[in-house]
């Protein structure tokens, strides 16, 4: 399997912030979906989802390096980091009609969704800023939402807000879930700093 082989990839300037979308292939959805049914989920505080352990990845090594890889080569030209690292990786499940809660992810640089089923409900993001302005695009807008497809990857800076809509299908939806952080040198000068 070619690690950058993907269908599109799109990039949506949101909020103050920028959003990248790309379609991996079916070899990728077909892994994951044949995992998850021997996968423990738990639930973690109030948020009514269920979770796998955070280090799923680490028991994939070559899959791990497909998603660290993926995500490198988006923000290398944007952010100017040098090396990546995967730091946290969990599989999600939404029971039918349940809506989580909406978090961000502390402590993570980016982070990403990876959907490898067929049908999700959508997932709403906040702006950080709070703008009261008549018109209304995807940079001035209160509340951005994606429907995402099967096979679609999204990356997004850790601190937007986000939450998963209503699961208003009868099926159990799940997806891959993951955080990263600069690895090893990044900066220059009084902002040198050394992951």
């Amino acid at each position: 399997m070619p690690i950058l082989d993907f269908k599109t990839s799109t990039t949506f300037d949101l909020f103050p912030s920028k959003l990248f979308s790309m379609y991996l292939h079916d070899d990728v959805a077909d892994f994951f979906g044949t995992l998850v049914e021997d996968i423990d989920f738990r639930t973690v505080g109030e948020n009514p989802h269920w979770v796998s352990r955070f280090n799923l990845l680490d028991d994939y090594p070559e899959m791990k390096k497909v998603f660290t890889d993926l995500v490198f080569h988006t923000l290398e030209n944007i952010e100017g980091v040098k090396k990546i690292k995967i730091t946290t990786s969990w599989f999600t499940a939404t029971e039918p009609n349940t809506m989580p809660t909406m978090h961000r992810h502390q402590n993570s640089w980016y982070s990403g969704v990876y959907y490898f089923q067929d049908s999700y409900s959508g997932i709403e993001f906040k702006n950080p800023i709070e703008r009261d302005i008549d018109t209304k695009n995807s940079q001035t807008t209160s509340n951005w939402r994606l429907t995402p497809e099967k096979n679609q990857l999204i990356i997004f800076p850790s601190y937007l807000h986000h939450k998963i809509e209503k699961n208003i299908s009868d099926t159990v939806r799940h997806s891959l879930a993951f955080n990263t952080m600069p690895d090893g040198l990044t900066g220059a000068v009084d902002s040198e700093f050394e992951y």
